[in-house]
């Protein structure tokens, strides 16, 4: 990479117009600057020390391989021995509020599906908002509940503009999607990506522009759910 091409992208950096891995990857596409097998430059150089340590966990959904099975939900809930008719994934149907019937018409039909969760944002209301902390996000991007501070007030669920924190009606407790931490933690996929049949899923991350999740992003032109609420949420959505 030449000086001129790394002051342009610190430029951008500084301006607060590249925040991620994945737009550090479409800057370098987009103006020809160098191409996708050479950014090892990434973790080495000096002026990117401090956003290569700052790591983010996502998720890629592939809406046109989602069958709509529901096995990524039933695998959840059974490996975190959710009580009954709680949930941290739900399926929606894409452009219809009726179970299993998608828009269109008789001749075209269509039926799009499109499992939703927690998105682990970069700027997680819930966090903010929580009144005893009990909301908190980890080093790697993680938000997770401390049960301990938790009160089950379901502030967290007000401001959540995904409505992802649930109420575990045994403890009384918050409770949400945490990525499978302990697997991350041992290199292993969320239940949910690992059960899967159509592979739709992909976890990864999203900070690291060389990731397999940050490549299949910027290629596949990912966008996450209600980007207007601000809040850089990290599940994004083919």
């Amino acid at each position: 990479m030449r000086i001129q091409e790394k002051t342009s992208l610190l430029g951008e950096m500084c301006q607060g117009h590249i925040t991620t891995g994945i737009d550090v990857f479409k800057h370098l596409k987009n103006n020809h600057f160098i191409s996708m097998n050479s950014l090892a430059w990434w973790k080495k150089d000096r002026w990117c020390q401090t956003m290569a340590e700052k790591k983010q966990y996502g998720m890629v959904i592939d809406r046109t391989k989602c069958i709509g099975c529901q096995t990524c939900i039933v695998a959840c809930k059974l490996s975190n021995g959710t009580p009954k008719g709680v949930y941290w994934s739900k399926l929606k149907i894409v452009g219809s509020e009726v179970f299993y019937y998608g828009p269109g018409e008789f001749s075209k039909p269509l039926l799009q599906f499109e499992p939703q969760q927690c998105n682990h944002c970069e700027n997680p209301p819930c966090v903010e908002n929580c009144p005893t902390n009990a909301m908190y996000k980890r080093e790697d991007g993680i938000v997770q509940v401390n049960e301990a501070n938790c009160i089950g007030c379901e502030y967290c669920t007000w401001h959540c503009p995904y409505n992802a924190p649930v109420i575990d009606s045994v403890k009384g407790k918050m409770s949400k999607c945490h990525f499978c931490v302990d697997r991350l933690e041992s290199e292993e996929a969320p239940y949910c990506v690992e059960a899967c049949p159509t592979d739709a899923r992909l976890v990864g991350l999203i900070s690291d522009p060389t990731s397999d999740i940050s490549k299949v992003i910027a290629e596949k032109n990912a966008k996450p759910l209600k980007p207007e609420y601000g809040t850089k949420p990290s599940v994004y959505y083919i």
